[in-house]
């Protein structure tokens, strides 16, 4: 069945809208359907006037003349810190729970509606998606000095240093007033350009989406324990904090792209769109919500139901839809072509050396990288890339350099390697202990994170493929263009294929992917050959490119535009 990447849930039959402009004390009435709804794109598809206008608004509503706060009693001065009381005292109920997608939603939505009402600003929030900027998260648009602003000052209390953020207040803890801080999670503190770790990549989050498959509580999981933390730990500074990291406007644009991911996991299962399951509390995992607990928000709207956020376009504040992202403009058309000899020009070339994947050949090389670990020089901490170790390729017996050829997975903080992906840095126990993970929980996140480590190897690993999230493409644009409809759903049933044939190989090593990745591949690639047609099929055999054995036989990968030796999405 063909899958909906443009993020317009077709429900107007049953959608509601904001109809009226009332006082902010009066929310939005639900009286007739969501017949306009806002477009939420991603921050590089607004122009600079309109990111311009965003922020003024944040700063409107950061104003205490302009915008007085509402929770006089908590000690709030503005509406943007009743909007940092409410997430912190909502903390401890909306996070590690099952209303951690739900609660936020409705958040952001009271957000949108204030800057509004109040502010004047009618576009819909930016999304910030940071897997475009996964493999140098601190190069991003969104973190230049022209916009948000970059690391916090070491010797200034970690204040931030530059951008539109740089002068703004914050008042909670009310025990602690001071600016907005942030504080990378990074390699080298005196490195005069300091480097966030890795984020995650777009393949990663296929890999989430393709293994959420039977519950909303799966899902949850999948992208709260480490999308989710990982974003939030790896900036550091209010955004780390669990409770007050909505001082940091980062917060609002994060928040509403792990929105967009739960709109789009909800798009591919509509039977589950619906669904809502999962503890009630932190540290648990009871099973113990249901659709009609109530949504707490202190007096700066009125609680709610959970179900009334099931769908964006189902009315009050649920009345808008997501773009499909954007790419730099240096990625080709859907033709699969590629930069080759490491030089991002953009061209594919004709004699690249395959290095196809086999569930032996990835065996061995796992086994190899795995004893080479003890050898391996420990990664540089000036900004350099890490040495190898002496690992190499068991079908070449030549050294990985990182190239579309030759995969070794990179560094963390490399920022050489321009063609493979780097793994994500785990989540330190003391923090997952302040956001109320248990043990077991804990545990469950360090399995996932072994297999996410062997799924980017495995993904770096297979047969010509370059990520859209490399460095060569981001380092060659000169701008962003946004995927279209079609170009979103070529991307994402190609990168969902290669995450199936992925989790054929690595169910070897992770019991978690279990016997039934085989049969889902089967079912998947049934589904492909009915969309596309068996003569594209058939030249992509003749080709025999993207080759991948699991379970005894071959599946085939298809990739790109079959003549083209290298893909990518």
């Amino acid at each position: 069945m063909r899958a909906t990447y443009g993020l317009l849930l077709a429900v107007a039959a049953s959608c509601l809208a904001v109809v009226q402009v009332g006082a902010l004390e009066t929310p939005p009435p639900v009286t007739q359907r969501c017949t306009s709804p806002r477009v939420r794109k991603e921050f590089r598809e607004l122009t600079d006037a309109q990111k311009q206008a965003f922020i003024d608004a944040n700063n409107c509503l950061r104003d205490p003349k302009k915008s007085p706060g509402t929770l006089t009693e908590q000690g709030s001065p503005t509406m943007y810190d009743d909007l940092v009381w409410v997430h912190s005292h909502g903390a401890p109920i909306t996070h590690n729970t099952a209303e951690f997608l739900p609660w936020h939603r409705q958040f952001l939505g009271i957000y949108e509606y204030w800057l509004e009402k109040q502010c004047g600003y009618s576009d819909g929030i930016p999304y910030w998606d940071w897997s475009i900027d996964s493999q140098a998260p601190e190069r991003s648009t969104i973190l230049s000095p022209k916009w948000f602003g970059g690391n916090g000052d070491p010797n200034n209390d970690n204040c931030l240093k530059d951008g539109q953020l740089k002068d703004a207040r914050a008042h909670f803890p009310a025990e602690q007033p001071t600016c907005i801080r942030r504080q990378y999670n990074q390699n080298n503190a005196d490195h005069p350009s300091p480097r966030l770790p890795p984020f995650p990549s777009y393949q990663h989050i296929s890999e989430i989406l393709e293994l959420s498959q039977d519950s909303y509580d799966e899902f949850r999981h999948g992208l709260e324990d480490v999308p989710h933390n990982l974003v939030h730990q790896s900036i550091g500074g209010d955004m780390q904090s669990l409770m007050y990291s909505t001082n940091d406007v980062l917060f609002f644009l994060h928040h509403a792209n792990l929105d967009r991911l739960y709109a789009v996991w909800q798009i591919e299962h509509p039977d589950l769109a619906a669904n809502y399951e999962g503890p009630r509390s932190q540290g648990n995992d009871a099973f113990n919500a249901n659709q009609n607990n109530r949504m707490q928000y202190y007096n700066i709207y009125p609680d709610a139901p959970v179900k009334v956020t099931f769908s964006i376009t189902g009315g009050r504040l649920m009345c808008y839809t997501y773009t499909n992202s954007v790419a730099p403009d240096s990625v080709p058309a859907s033709d699969g072509s590629m930069p080759s000899n490491g030089e991002g020009d953009g061209s594919a070339s004709s004699n690249l050396k395959s290095r196809g994947v086999s569930r032996q050949g990835f065996a061995a090389w796992r086994a190899e990288r795995i004893a080479a670990r003890a050898d391996a020089s420990p990664p540089t901490t000036n900004g350099t890339s890490s040495t190898t170790g002496g690992i190499t390729d068991p079908a070449s017996s030549q050294p990985f350099i990182g190239s579309p050829t030759n995969p070794l997975t990179p560094d963390p903080y490399d920022r050489d390697d321009k063609y493979n992906i780097r793994k994500l840095l785990p989540i330190p126990t003391s923090y997952l202990e302040k956001w109320g993970y248990s043990p077991s929980q804990i545990r469950r996140i360090r399995s996932n994170e072994a297999l996410y480590d062997d799924f980017i190897d495995y993904v770096n690993a297979a047969s010509g493929f370059v990520s859209h999230n490399a460095l060569c493409y981001g380092e060659k644009g000169s701008g962003w263009k946004s995927y279209t409809a079609d170009d979103a759903q070529t991307r994402a049933v190609l990168s969902r294929m290669l995450c199936k044939a992925a989790n054929v190989v690595l169910s070897a090593w992770h019991g978690r992917l279990g016997g039934a990745v085989q049969g889902a591949m089967e079912q998947f690639l049934g589904q492909v050959t009915g969309n596309m047609g068996q003569g594209r099929q058939q030249q992509q055999e003749d080709d025999g490119e993207g080759e991948v054995l699991g379970g005894g036989q071959n599946v085939r990968m298809m990739v790109g535009v079959a003549a083209r030796p290298v893909a990518s999405w």
